[in-house]
């Protein structure tokens, strides 16, 4: 396992108190009968479990992670949902469904993989008439960020903007914004930061003498520094979009 992998390795898992956003912005949409889902950059599934749990649907799971989708699969299987659960092996590049395929597509913090607006434009021929997209992405939660926080994460998120910019953006791609919503700002701490600060502590004892290794450490930490002296400035956001034609 490589460094970054063994720092971040279930550190995104979907805990109960993540859950509780996934599920939230779930019921912002109207009761659908048995929808088809496509869950992009499903991970390990924990989203895509519970949205066919909340829909009595079938999902599609998406991931370039062939390791992840092998825990997805053993997952669903155990939760007896393997029957209505199928994983696809494909880069978010090389999403080739047919047209018109899904009532709902899932992202949750996937689409800046292709970019925003490339992803609306994609996503959008998936999508059944009048069906549905959510997006969860990361956000600037106000406007003018400190130049030290707006240069590091252009470098890494490029597409990053506050949720107005969102919004402005999305009946550009055929879409009506039915609901938006931002977490709580301790979200990212307890969900992430705090679990990774505590993670790179624990990895110091084992890489010591690891220049490499302990290089990567410092740069987790001195990310999780950054975001503990300025997480009023940026989150993330939750975006609910019905197709429109």
């Amino acid at each position: 396992m490589s460094i970054h992998k063994e720092i971040h390795a279930g550190l995104m898992r979907a805990s109960e108190k993540r859950l509780e956003h996934t599920r939230r912005a779930f019921r912002m949409l109207p009761p659908i009968r048995e929808p088809r889902i496509l869950d992009l950059g499903c991970g390990t599934g924990d989203v895509t479990i519970e949205l066919v749990k909340l829909s009595c649907g079938r999902a599609t799971g998406l991931d370039i992670d062939e390791s992840a989708l092998a825990e997805l699969e053993r997952n669903a299987r155990a939760a007896g949902l393997m029957g209505r659960i199928e994983t696809v092996n494909r880069s978010m590049f090389e999403i080739d469904f047919v047209d018109e395929t899904f009532d709902i597509v899932w992202a949750e913090g996937a689409i800046h993989i292709i970019g925003f607006e490339r992803g609306l434009d994609e996503i959008r021929r998936l999508i059944r008439p009048r069906g549905f997209l959510v997006v969860h992405e990361m956000l600037w939660l106000r406007p003018n960020p400190p130049s030290e926080i707006r240069s590091g994460w252009h470098g890494v998120y490029p597409g990053i903007r506050t949720a107005p910019e969102y919004l402005a953006e999305i009946p550009k791609h055929g879409y009506e914004t039915i609901e938006h919503f931002t977490p709580p700002e301790d979200f990212w701490w307890d969900e992430y930061y705090g679990p990774l600060v505590e993670r790179v502590r624990s990895l110091r004892t084992k890489y010591a003498g690891d220049a490499a290794a302990l290089a990567a450490l410092d740069r987790e930490e001195r990310e999780a520094e950054l975001y503990r002296r300025n997480a009023r400035w940026y989150g993330s956001g939750f975006f609910v979009m019905r197709r429109t034609d």
